[in-house]
């Protein structure tokens, strides 16, 4: 049986930033729920907390035209912003990989799935933020390569192509259905997809599904 030590020594550590002391202790408490995060530290503003490799940054983003600013701070460190509307992000950062853009009413366990995601180098949204920026480059219509899919999100749009819905793919896989909302997002943005329909046509095309 694994003792607490060596599950806080496994675990992924996450920092906590907002300006707000409720906010703070209210993410913190979110997240501590999860055997498998530990929250490390907490800071007021993004710029009192150094980012760090073995970390990820959950961010509580106040003034969103401090995000463009903060990202490019944070360079590959993984980070999850919370914002009040999904209008703060408009100037998130295309393509980013290990990022994730969530309202600020998301519950527990999505925000748990999210730090996760992101730490895997996902991108995640919540239901409302647009996943694919104005800016972003187009991949399909081009004929320009495709961002590598990664063995997960393969198993996904496999069970995706076979018209299985959200809830059915994480019984089948044994993970739970924000983490496959968060797969199938990532699925869309990698294949310049708007819906799901089009995200397996488009894998069917390039050769990533079989027929």
């Amino acid at each position: 049986m694994e003792n607490g030590g060596d599950q806080r020594r496994t675990a992924l550590q996450v920092s906590v930033v907002s300006p707000l002391p409720a906010v703070r202790a209210g993410l913190r408490a979110m997240l501590s729920e999860a055997p498998d995060l530990e929250v490390t530290a907490t800071a007021s503003f993004a710029w009192d907390e150094p980012p760090s490799q073995s970390r990820v940054m959950v961010i509580d983003l106040q003034d969103a035209g401090e995000l463009q600013a903060i990202e490019d701070a944070l360079g590959h460190t993984p980070a999850v912003f919370l914002a009040a509307t999904p209008g703060d992000f408009e100037s998130a950062g295309a393509g980013t990989a290990g990022r994730g853009y969530l309202l600020d009413d998301t519950g527990a366990e999505e925000l748990q799935a999210a730090v996760r995601a992101v730490a895997a180098g996902l991108v995640v949204y919540s239901a409302g933020v647009p996943s694919r920026p104005a800016t972003r480059a187009t991949t399909h219509a081009t004929g320009g390569e495709l961002s590598p899919l990664t063995e997960r999100e393969l198993q996904v749009l496999r069970l995706m192509g076979d018209g299985l819905p959200n809830k059915a793919i994480a019984l089948r896989l044994g993970i739970t259905e924000h983490t496959i909302k968060f797969h199938v997002g990532a699925i869309l943005s990698k294949l310049d997809a708007g819906s799901r329909t089009e995200a397996v046509t488009i894998a069917v095309r390039r050769g990533v599904l079989p027929l």
